[in-house]
């Protein structure tokens, strides 16, 4: 930070108030966009990790009852003020809006540029001072707290220089990064694709068997309902964050105390089990490698123990992933507001089950067909990550007052 500048705190720059909350029932009901006419009212959900805010939301405020809401104006910055994505949810309001209670609205004094305090808010800095004033068991910050996060402010003219500078770049960043995700979704695309062509005559010509008769004593089971505090040196335990199509992303491991694990010994992994997301993030399905042997699963991870004497795991995963699997698991996903594939219908799901000979074949062709596109994936994502070392890096010269 330049020794001109002035370092303050965002109480003294903006205006900060959360906003109301609104039950379910009336989201579906009076506020439901699809029934009223009025303001939008934006939840977190609304808010992207990419600074994008979903302004044409499926709820509403009616005028007659604008007076009970809080309204965020134009060039307001909403913040996730609670739970997993606090602090890392932020957007950039361009219309007036309703905004729900789990949110703060940043909204800008007299001389100070709005867009200069919303990329603020995209720095490491913000996010340091975020996560050292979070508190309780779901995580956030209160209103008090967040009114103490202080930032570096130089004159008027500065933050308008600084923000079309920001401007510029990212609008190129976020072109570049388009692109790449365009290819990205392509190229997994096209895995799908490979997939379900190689089922296609499998499908048709191999006896179908339901997926618990595929199974050892072990079974088909789901894991750790409360897996408590993180414990440093604990036992990893994999959420649906870590099981992907095909692949593990072991990033945010949460790990639980051995003796909470042990409580759960049903799903203590031993290598070999297929693992399939059945809550939150659907989709996700992969071989468990022997190196997790000893670890566990969270309840929203569905332990399938294969019996590799009738089937191979790696067959079994693959069938899982083509999209003949997935429409029938998600046509039987239940719950109004938290989806979800009920055990008992997962058991059910019918695998065409040819030789063992045979699934080693396609295991194989499979496998030498997907690694050219995993590299393409790999590269892509490193692409990705690079562009937004490079964002980053921006914001750390902007606020440091190196950007010229």
């Amino acid at each position: 930070m330049r020794e001109s500048w002035a370092h303050k705190s965002l109480s003294e720059v903006a205006k900060i108030f959360n906003g109301n909350s609104i039950s379910a029932s009336d989201r579906s009901g009076k506020f439901s966009a699809s029934s009223v006419q009025g303001r939008p009212f934006i939840s977190t959900k609304d808010v992207g990790f990419d600074g994008i805010v979903n302004e044409k939301t499926d709820v509403a405020i009616p005028e007659q009852l604008s007076s009970k809401f809080k309204l965020a104006p134009s060039g307001a910055t909403l913040v996730c003020s609670e739970g997993g994505s606090a602090g890392r949810k932020v957007g950039f309001l361009k219309n007036d809006a309703f905004f729900g209670n789990k949110l703060f609205a940043v909204c800008a004094q007299d001389n100070i540029a709005p867009r200069f305090l919303y990329y603020f808010h995209l720095t490491s800095d913000f996010s340091r001072q975020f996560q050292d004033r979070l508190a309780g068991l779901i995580g956030g910050v209160s209103l008090s707290k967040y009114r103490t996060i202080t930032l570096p402010l130089p004159p008027l003219d500065e933050q308008q220089r600084i923000v079309a500078v920001l401007d510029d770049a990212f609008e190129g960043l976020d072109r570049a990064c388009a692109h790449i995700e365009t290819n990205l979704k392509d190229a997994q695309d096209l895995s799908a694709a490979i997939i379900d062509k190689e089922f296609i005559d499998v499908s048709a010509n191999a006896e179908g068997l339901e997926l618990q008769s595929l199974c050892t004593s072990r079974g088909i089971t789901y894991g750790v309902i409360k897996l408590g505090d993180h414990i440093p040196d604990g036992i990893p335990c994999l959420r649906t964050s870590n099981v992907r199509s095909l692949a593990f992303d072991l990033d945010g491991m949460k790990r639980i105390d051995p003796s909470l694990s042990q409580e759960y010994s049903r799903t203590i992994l031993e290598g070999g089990e297929l693992l399939v997301n059945v809550r939150g993030t659907l989709g996700g399905v992969a071989v468990v490698p022997l190196s997790m042997r000893g670890w566990n699963v969270s309840r929203e991870v569905a332990m399938v123990a294969i019996d590799s004497t009738h089937i191979l795991p790696e067959y079994a995963a693959f069938f899982v992933a083509t999209s003949k699997a997935i429409s029938w698991l998600t046509g039987v996903v239940t719950g109004a507001t938290y989806k979800g594939i009920n055990l008992a219908d997962l058991r059910r799901l019918v695998v065409p089950c040819p030789s063992l000979d045979e699934q080693k074949k396609l295991v194989r062709r499979l496998s030498v067909a997907l690694d050219t596109n995993r590299n393409l994936v790999r590269r892509s994502n490193d692409k990705l990550t690079d562009l937004e070392d490079l964002r980053q890096s921006l914001l750390q010269r902007a606020f440091a007052g190196e950007l010229t």
